[in-house]
């Protein structure tokens, strides 16, 4: 099994070198095939993999970890220059006298392990998954191309439902004859919930309900050993994304629930708290602002609930929290009373009452994308939009020139009916404020009731979105 890594240049401008003396760690590694290279010993930690050390293995490929501080439970991997950074994992932690041989041909199948039972189950099962693997990309090469009727098919899909079934059986099987093994915890964590039977037909959401209520049942979040695994966070992230439904109440309570698992433990609740909010910090889904808001004013904003955070990264937070707050989706927009092409002065509330739906759009005639983003919108607008409702466009420029945005607004026949142009030439609305303007173009969806449906939105998902609220009111 071929892994890689980081480039060679970041793990070593990172690394630290091991201390030839002797300590309480004695772990000897031979790697046939490796000659005078110094490795690099890195681990897994959340979401990433960080440095420890590296190790020097001589011209026979022998290298030692002799740490005499304590090794924090958990998988760590070996990274080898000479192999183009390939690397292998191995258990560390608290066994602290072993041995462990392989060879560069394949560094997972030719390894052998002695007197360590975690990494003995560990490569027990590394080996058997490749052997699995195998056989099953043999299967699903058969299968391809065949029809679903065909009894062949059949026969080649039931053996994959069955090689399935065995690998379950294999590994549960291995980790319960070792239940007190770290391997087992972490095999434990890896394992789907298995859903009893429906004791009523008629309740269809009985298997949904259930893995959501289980999900955590093998899965100990006040366990630090379990952070030092490549897979802890993305099955946090798994629950967040595919066992929680879609909507910010219920992500919001769903976040809640994992947070109060991990707060026992100081180290855990903040790993798992920091991860959870910067997912939600970095996503793009416009309703997970929402669910952002939620975590600044419940956790960050506060220094006795995060207390590991700058004073100044906590009011920065703070205040990105109120300018985005008056712009929440479901809020009603705030009003903006602004002069149009002609001078006239014009309000976004009188517009939008006067429409089924309104289009506010925030935008700059100097702006590369918006110079883009306007003729799609016109032609949108003409081919799909105006026929789906009462819809009108409330276009708003941030700019100070009067001339350079009506000659774009003209050459670019941006002049519709129901088509409002409106500009501050004098920079002192305060639209910029309200609707926290920092790049443009900025889409807005609102009802007939100003409220926000969507934000910042790509134009061409306007017509589908539009297309949704008007059947789902009808």
């Amino acid at each position: 099994m071929i892994k890689y890594i980081f480039t060679l240049a970041v793990l070593l401008v990172a690394s630290t070198t091991v201390k030839a003396d002797d300590g309480a760690y004695d772990i000897k590694i031979e790697v046939n095939g490796i000659h005078n290279d110094n490795a690099i010993l890195a681990y897994y930690f959340s979401e990433s993999k960080y440095i420890r050390d590296t190790i020097h293995f001589d011209e026979n490929g022998v290298g030692f970890i002799t740490d005499t501080a304590e090794i924090p439970t958990g998988v760590y991997l070996l990274a080898f220059p000479q192999l183009k950074l390939n690397y292998f994992e191995l258990i560390l932690g608290e066994e602290k006298r072993f041995s462990m041989k392989t060879d560069t041909s394949n560094l997972v199948k030719q390894m052998i392990v002695e007197n360590s039972l975690e990494n003995e189950l560990f490569y027990q099962n590394l080996k058997y998954m490749l052997d699995v693997g195998k056989t099953s990309h043999e299967l699903k090469e058969s299968i391809k191309g065949l029809d679903k009727n065909d009894s062949e098919y059949e026969r080649l899909n039931q053996e994959l439902v069955q090689l399935d079934k065995e690998v379950k059986k294999y590994r549960k099987d291995l980790a319960a004859k070792h239940p007190d093994s770290y391997y087992s915890t972490v095999f434990n964590m890896m394992e789907d919930v298995e859903i009893p039977e429906n004791p009523n037909p008629n309740d269809s959401a009985f298997a949904y309900r259930y893995y959501q209520n289980h999900y955590f049942d093998n899965m100990d979040l006040t366990d630090e050993r379990l952070s030092r695994t490549p897979v802890f966070m993305s099955r946090i992230k798994k629950f967040l994304d595919y066992y929680t439904l879609p909507y910010p109440d219920s992500i919001n309570a769903a976040i809640d629930r994992v947070i109060a698992m991990a707060e026992p433990n100081y180290n855990m609740y903040q790993i798992v708290v920091s991860s959870i909010f910067n997912k939600y910090a970095k996503s793009n889904i416009m309703t997970h602002e929402l669910v952002y808001v939620h975590m600044a004013k419940k956790y960050y904003a506060h220094p006795e609930v995060v207390d590991w955070i700058e004073e100044e990264q906590r009011a920065k937070i703070v205040d990105l929290v109120r300018k985005k707050e008056p712009t929440l989706l479901g809020n009603i927009a705030p009003d903006i009373v602004i002069a149009d092409i002609e001078g006239k002065t014009r309000t976004l509330y009188e517009e939008a009452e006067a429409r089924d739906y309104t289009i506010l759009v925030i935008w700059n005639s100097g702006c590369g994308h918006c110079k883009t983003e306007m003729p799609i919108l016109r032609d949108l607008y003409e081919s799909e939009i105006k026929s789906l409702a009462n819809i009108g466009v409330f276009a708003i420029s941030t700019e100070l020139e009067y001339d350079e945005w009506t000659k774009f607004i003209f050459e670019n026949e941006l002049n519709k009916e129901n088509w409002v142009h409106c500009i501050d030439i004098y920079g002192s609305n305060m639209f910029r404020v309200k609707y926290d303007v920092t790049s443009t173009p900025i889409v807005i969806i609102l009802d007939k009731q100003k409220k926000i449906l969507a934000k910042r939105i790509n134009v061409e998902d306007i017509p589908g979105l539009l297309s949704y609220e008007i059947n789902k009111n009808k």
